[in-house]
C-alpha cells in the first residue's frame, strides 16, 4: 500500500466521522425548550512510508508505509434555547474537580508553610 493509498484512507474514514452529530449531538425538545449537547471533537493521524530498492541487480523495489490515528471527543456542555432566550451550561467532569481540589488544597498547604515559617523567625 503506497503513502497516497493510505492518505486517501485515512480521508476517507475522516470524512465519514466528520459531521455534525459528533460534535453536537441529536437536539432533544422539552416543554419549551430545545436543548442541544455540545462536545469538543479532536482528531489525530499520521502516515509514513519509503520505496526500498531492495535487489539493486534486476531494479526490484518495493514500497513500505504505515500509519494510524484516532479520535477523542469531550463533553462540553448543553445549549439551552427557549423562546426568551439561549444560553450555554457548561458540564463538569470529574477530573475537573479533581484538579480544582488538587489546586485548592496546595494552596492551602503552602499559606500554612509561609505562616509556620514566619513563625519560625519571629521565634529567633
Amino acid at each position: 500500500m503506497s503513502v497516497q493509498d493510505i492518505f486517501h484512507s485515512f480521508m476517507e474514514k475522516f470524512q465519514i466521522t466528520a459531521n455534525v452529530g459528533i460534535v453536537f449531538g441529536s437536539p432533544v425538545e422539552f416543554e419549551d425548550k430545545m436543548i442541544i449537547p455540545l462536545a469538543k471533537t479532536q482528531y489525530a493521524f499520521g502516515a509514513g512510508g519509503a520505496s526500498l530498492a531492495l535487489n539493486t541487480d534486476n531494479n526490484d523495489n518495493s514500497d513500505a508505509g504505515g500509519g494510524g490515528g484516532g479520535i477523542k471527543t469531550t463533553p462540553v456542555g448543553v445549549l439551552e434555547i427557549t423562546k426568551e432566550k439561549t444560553r450555554f451550561i457548561p458540564t463538569f467532569s470529574i477530573s475537573d474537580i479533581v484538579m480544582l481540589l488538587s489546586i485548592i488544597f496546595t494552596f492551602i498547604y503552602r499559606i500554612k508553610k509561609i505562616q509556620r515559617k514566619a513563625k519560625r523567625n519571629e521565634s529567633i
